[in-house]
Parts: structure tokens; C-alpha cells; sequence
């Protein structure tokens, strides 16, 4: 077996080494074929668009299959591609277009063909039937490697210890045909996408206004992250929420209470860790100089991290907790360590980062050590774990007579995880903010700001001396930057005088020379986007050429609220159309021959054929704003007033039944534009009175 690394145009990356045989008659064999007679993943590159997967194979096997399979999700594997040979072994290569289907990879084997090698023409690639066995029922070697933010080790076979993925929780996820979606303004909402026009919201868990971050837990099972309600005090807390899935419907089956607010999160396997900002009571000891006697109690206010142990969703045990003093929440994880920075005792520019052993898959933590680092660490992409090398990036601030204002990387050896040891730094950027950082294999990328923005590529091969490859100087500054082989997309702000939303391309081939080669600012003079605080709302698409970015801004025909389509290619971007939404746009991805584009009102199915002109074929509406309501009988009558600082939404009367308040049976849209300012029933009739009003004066709060 052989561990491969390299890095996908996704982030993670799964690739695996894998190996079968069979016997005469093409079926597999009972017995496991000798390890030296299977064929073997030799080398995985990464070159421009292109996933290159070099196999040896052994004399005696006739056709090679390369297979894929997603990272996340129990997934089937695919049949990417085949070639055949005579029996005398030898190297083959594949050659495929890079995609999120092939996190995962294996190769197998066959010794027999019921024709010779020559007799068989037509494709080599393609998207195959799904192949019966799974990683669990063959005799498979699994590989994981190194992500840009942290190592995984080995998954299973081969007698090595089962790898653990490491997730982290967001408001949406895709799984097969549905979609499980934890909208702010309703709660859980499970959408069948079946029919890729009509999608069908079949289960609901009412939640509203408690969170919007999960986990999907195996095929049946998701874990809602439910923050605390508007009172803070020592009995008031947040929850884990476990739900089981069964024919489309969620029911509650436990609660985990957690402390104060949830910060953070990561689920590693089937062990979820959160970490919560609380405080709590603590007992002084005696000081007679301040009057304080013994027993004196304060209130302290700090973090507490716990960990769960959800391998039985319906019966979680609770494994470890831990209290550190302190603000803030830095959280990077592998499966076997957990990294929380906070700020130092009394310093809000200096970063402490606990390391947890995490390695016992029940959820189980052992604190290890601390790391301090030069300055402030103000984000999980400036941890990185390659191998037992523990890289850190942090800002660097100081007043008085020791003023310095300069990014700092430092590394350290996790050997002996107990005793980190530094080995080297390098500093950069000075006099500057730190912006957007990112780990990609050997490298590091780091942006600064003040007027212009360097873009510092250093190179980490020798971890005791990282060194400065490049900088480049471009105006704006980046908030998230997206490897993609020898070319980086990001996403920020186009620059200090024009505050827009803008993504660009830069050419990282030669380290010693980046190149911008391309920007598209998004909106008109000022725009914001989700984007640009989390990554999880930047959707890049390499494989379809695409990028998907939402965001807001006002135009000359008012407030808009869209997503944008970029098309990319190697060299360029361009501003395609735009999807129109009516609220905040929250995410967007491909779904087949579809674009899905999400917000807490609605799920937008859109045919983007002509990228210029994207079509809404369908509008699955999610949630909507009551603000007077009349009970009729077993049903409500709901009234929308259409006014709102943010957008012109159609004032709306809607019907639902009491029973179920979340089905619409009847709508009726009214005039535009003015906003409905009173309402009363007389007998079975509604009177509406409808007026121009400013979007400033709302008469009464809302429910969404």
C-alpha cells in the first residue's frame, strides 16, 4: 500500500489505493489475491484541469477499473474508467477532468475477460452503474490525505487504525435527492429533489429563531446545533438536538444541553466537540489587602469545550468537558487533535491554542499542550497540521515604545504533541491588517492590507526555515482564498475607496512571480456578501467552469439581492447572470442539470443553460412574513404587508390551516407597490386598506 497526497480544486481531498481480483469466469474470488498480484495506485497528480492517476499492475490481470465515490455520505462507487491489457502488466495511466466526485478513488482488477483486449472499443471514461460492493464489503486499502487545513490518517483495510472524518457543520446539505436545510426563520426543513423542478419540502422540525447550524448523522439521523434564547444567565444554555429521519419526517429522540452560546463545533467520526462561551462562579481566595475574605465568589467568563459520543444517536453519552478562561473561538481539527485558540489572560492581541488528543473515537479528550503564538490567530485557515509540523499564522500588535504591526508564520514540531517545539518563523506584510490565509501542500498564502494588497507566497519545505517565494500588489484585499493547482480564486473587496464584493484570479505557477490575471467586482459601488465572513457561501465549481457568489447592494433599480455566475476557466473570469431572489441569498450549488440557490423565504430551481440569462423554473417557498393574522374556523388567514427596508416584497394573503401552519392552501398576491396599512373581518370578508408608505415606518413587528 502507498499513501498518496495531493490537494483537489475542493479542499479535502480522499484519494485511495485499491485492489481486487477474480476468479476464472470473471466471478470475484472467495480468497483475497497475494497484495504483489493486485493492482496498485502508484501516483495521483494534479495537472491544470486534470486528475492524473498512475496504476501498476501486476502480470496476469487483463482489465484495470478506476472507480470513484464522493468523500462524504456512504455513496456508491462509480466507474470512472477502464483499460484493458493482455496479462503482461506493466503502467497504466488515467486521465480524468477534475470533480468533487473523485474525493475518493480505487482501482481494481480483473484477471479474466471473456474476449481478448483488442476486441473491445469505445469510451475508457464515463459515468459507469454504481458498482456493488462498498469500502466495507471488499477487500479494499483506503488512503486518506493531507487537507489544507489538517491530515487525516489512513480510513480502513490494510489493518490500520479506521480514519475519522472531520466535518464541519452548515445551514444546508445535499445528500442523494434531498436536501436538509436548518432555516433560521422556520427550523429543520427536509426537501425531496426528486423531481428536479418541483421540489417538495416532505418533513419539518419547528425551530425557529434557535440556530441554523448541523450535522447529518449516517442515513437517518441529524444533529441540530440550537443556540440560547435572547436571556443570558447561569441557567441558560444551548442544545445539540438529535433527530431521527424516518419516511421523510424528523421526531426528536435526545438533548444535550451545552452552556452558554455555541461558538464552534466539529464532528470527527461519530464524536461531535463544541466549544460554548459561558461563564460560571468562582471562589477567590482570601486577599485581606482588598477586603476580600475567604470564600468570596465572582463570576469568571470563559469557554467550555465538550465532547459527545453520537455513534447511537438515540443514546449519546457525554465524554469529556473542559474550562479555559478567555474570549473567542479559534477551532481546527484532524482525527487526532483538536485545536481552540483563545485569547490569552489579559491580552486580546495574544492567541493561546489548546491542543486536545482527540484520537479515541469515543469522543474522548485529553488535554496535551498549549502553543503561543507571536500575536492574534483570528481564523481556523491559519492552523495547519502536515504531518507532526504545526504551522501558525498570526497579527502581530503592539503600543508604546514597541509598536510592530506584522503577520507572523511560525512553525513548531508536534513530535512529542505533549512538548511542542518551535522551529522557525518568518514575517511579513509589516505596518499591515492580515486578511485571508490558506495552506496548500508546501505552500502558504497569506494576504495583508493597508492601501494595496500583497498577496505573500512562502514556502514551508523546510519547516525550521519557511521562506518568502513571492508578492504581489493589487488593490482590495481578500477574505477566502480557494486553491486550485497552480491558480488561486478569492473572494473580498475590490478595494478601501470602492467597498465591493469581488472575485479574482491569480496565476501561482511561478512563486517567485504571481500574476492577477483576472477580477469581476459584483454590484454596483457598494456590495456585501456572506461570502466574505464564511467560506461555505463561495461556491467553486471547477469542473463545470463555474463560481456562485450571493450578494446584496444597492442598484439604480433599487436593493438587490442576488447570486452572481461567474464562468471560469484557466485563465479568465467572466460576469455571467445573476438569480434574482427576494430575500438574502444564503447558498448556491449544481444539482444535476440544475442551479439550487437557497435563502431562509425560498428554494430557487434554476435552468442555466444560457449562462447570461439563468431561469427560475420553479420557487419553493420556505418561509414568509406574517404581520396580522385572523383566524377563520380550523384556518388562518395570514396578511403580508409588503413593506421592508431590504427589498419590495408583493403585499400577500395567505391560508393555511391551523393544524398546519406551514402548508399554504390558498395565496393571493395584492397591488404593488403599496403596502398593505390596515385590515379587519367583517362576517366571512376581509377589508384590506393598502397605501404608499416609507419603507422606515413598519407598523408592528413580523413572524417569519
Amino acid at each position: 500500500m502507498k499513501r498518496i497526497r495531493c490537494c483537489n480544486w475542493f479542499g479535502l481531498v480522499t484519494l485511495t489505493s485499491v485492489l481486487l481480483a477474480t476468479s476464472p469466469g470473471g466471478r470475484t474470488a472467495n480468497a483475497a489475491p497475494a497484495p504483489e498480484a493486485r493492482p496498485r495506485i502508484a501516483s495521483i497528480q494534479l495537472d491544470s484541469f486534470e486528475v492524473i492517476v498512475t496504476v501498476q499492475v501486476p502480470e496476469g490481470v487483463r482489465k484495470v477499473t478506476l472507480e470513484s465515490r464522493p468523500r462524504l455520505g456512504a455513496g456508491n462507487w462509480t466507474p470512472r474508467a477502464v483499460q484493458r491489457l493482455e496479462g503482461q502488466g506493466g503502467q497504466l495511466v488515467f486521465r480524468l477532468a477534475r470533480s468533487a466526485a473523485l474525493e475518493l478513488l480505487r482501482v481494481r482488477g480483473d484477471a479474466e475477460e471473456p474476449l481478448p483486449a483488442g476486441y473491445y472499443a469505445g469510451p475508457t471514461t464515463f459515468n459507469g452503474q454504481t458498482s456493488e460492493g462498498t469500502a466495507s464489503q471488499s477487500p479494499f486499502a483506503t488512503w486518506r490525505m493531507l487537507d489544507a487545513n489538517g491530515p487525516a490518517a489512513p480510513e480502513a483495510g490494510g489493518g490500520g487504525t479506521a480514519a475519522r472524518e472531520v466535518v464541519e457543520s452548515d445551514i444546508w446539505v445535499i445528500r442523494d435527492q434531498t436536501l436538509y436545510f436548518f432555516n433560521q426563520y422556520r427550523g429543520l426543513q427536509i426537501i425531496d429533489l426528486t423531481t428536479p423542478d418541483h421540489p417538495v419540502v416532505t418533513g419539518r422540525f419547528p425551530l425557529p429563531a434557535a440556530g441554523e447550524q448541523m450535522y447529518l448523522l449516517g442515513e437517518r439521523h441529524v444533529a441540530l446545533l440550537a443556540r440560547a434564547g435572547c436571556t443570558w444567565g447561569p441557567d441558560q444554555g444551548s442544545q445539540v438536538l438529535l433527530l431521527e429521519v424516518v419516511a421523510g419526517q424528523p421526531r426528536l429522540l435526545r438533548s444535550l444541553p451545552i452552556p452558554g452560546h455555541i461558538q464552534e463545533s466539529r464532528l470527527v467520526g461519530s464524536a461531535l466537540y463544541v466549544a460554548s462561551q459561558t461563564y460560571r462562579a468562582v471562589t477567590l481566595p482570601p486577599d485581606p489587602d482588598n477586603g476580600r475574605a475567604t470564600g468570596s465568589e465572582t463570576w469568571e467568563y470563559g469557554s467550555q469545550i465538550s465532547s459527545f459520543d453520537l455513534s447511537d444517536p438515540a443514546a449519546p453519552v457525554a465524554r469529556s468537558t473542559f474550562w479555559y478562561p478567555g474570549y473567542g473561538h479559534v477551532v481546527a481539527a484532524t482525527d487526532r487533535l483538536l485545536f481552540v485558540g483563545l485569547q490569552a489572560p489579559n491580552d486580546w492581541w495574544q492567541t493561546e491554542i489548546r491542543l486536545l488528543d482527540i484520537a479515541s473515537p469515543d469522543g474522548t479528550m485529553v488535554p496535551t499542550a498549549t502553543v503561543r503564538p507571536a500575536g492574534r490567530v483570528a481564523d481556523k485557515f491559519k492552523l495547519n497540521l502536515n504531518g507532526d509540523v504545526f504551522t501558525v499564522i498570526s497579527h502581530v500588535w503592539r503600543w508604546g515604545g514597541r509598536d510592530e504591526t506584522v503577520s507572523v508564520l511560525e512553525t513548531f514540531s508536534l513530535a512529542d504533541a505533549a512538548q511542542p517545539r518551535r522551529l522557525g518563523e518568518i514575517r511579513v506584510g509589516r505596518g499591515e491588517a492580515l486578511f485571508a490565509t490558506r495552506f496548500d501542500g508546501d505552500r502558504a498564502y497569506l494576504v495583508t492590507f493597508e492601501r494595496i494588497d500583497p498577496l505573500w507566497i512562502v514556502d514551508l519545505r523546510d519547516p525550521a526555515n519557511p521562506r518568502l517565494l513571492g508578492e504581489l500588489e493589487v488593490p482590495g484585499w481578500s477574505t477566502y482564498i480557494q486553491p486550485l493547482g497552480d491558480r488561486l480564486v478569492t473572494v473580498g473587496i475590490a478595494s478601501e475607496t470602492n467597498w465591493q464584493v469581488a472575485v479574482s484570479l491569480f496565476d501561482v505557477r511561478d512563486p517567485a512571480h504571481p500574476a492577477l490575471l483576472a477580477k469581476v467586482p459584483l454590484g454596483e459601488n457598494h456590495s456585501w456578501s456572506e461570502a466574505n465572513y464564511d467560506e461555505k457561501a463561495f461556491t467553486v465549481l471547477p469542473d463545470a467552469g463555474l463560481i456562485l457568489v450571493p450578494y446584496q447592494g444597492y442598484t439604480q433599480q433599487g436593493y438587490a439581492s442576488r447570486v452572481q455566475l461567474i464562468e471560469l476557466t484557466s485563465d479568465t473570469l467572466t460576469a455571467r447572470g445573476v438569480i434574482e431572489h427576494a430575500l438574502q441569498p444564503r447558498r448556491a450549488t449544481l444539482h444535476g442539470e440544475r442551479i439550487l440557490s437557497l435563502s431562509g423565504r425560498e428554494l430557487l430551481v434554476v435552468d442555466a443553460t444560457d449562462r447570461d440569462h439563468p431561469g427560475v423554473t420553479h420557487t419553493t417557498e420556505l418561509a414568509w412574513p406574517v404581520d396580522r393574522l385572523f383566524a377563520v374556523d380550523d384556518h388562518l388567514v395570514e396578511i403580508e404587508r409588503g413593506l421592508s427596508w431590504a427589498y419590495e416584497p408583493t403585499p400577500t394573503v395567505r391560508v393555511v390551516a391551523t393544524a398546519d401552519p406551514e402548508t399554504i392552501l390558498a395565496r393571493l398576491a395584492l397591488p404593488r407597490p403599496e403596502s398593505v396599512v390596515g385590515a379587519t373581518r367583517i362576517g366571512r370578508y376581509l377589508h384590506v386598506l393598502q397605501a404608499q408608505a416609507t419603507s422606515w415606518f413598519l407598523p408592528r413587528p413580523r413572524r417569519w
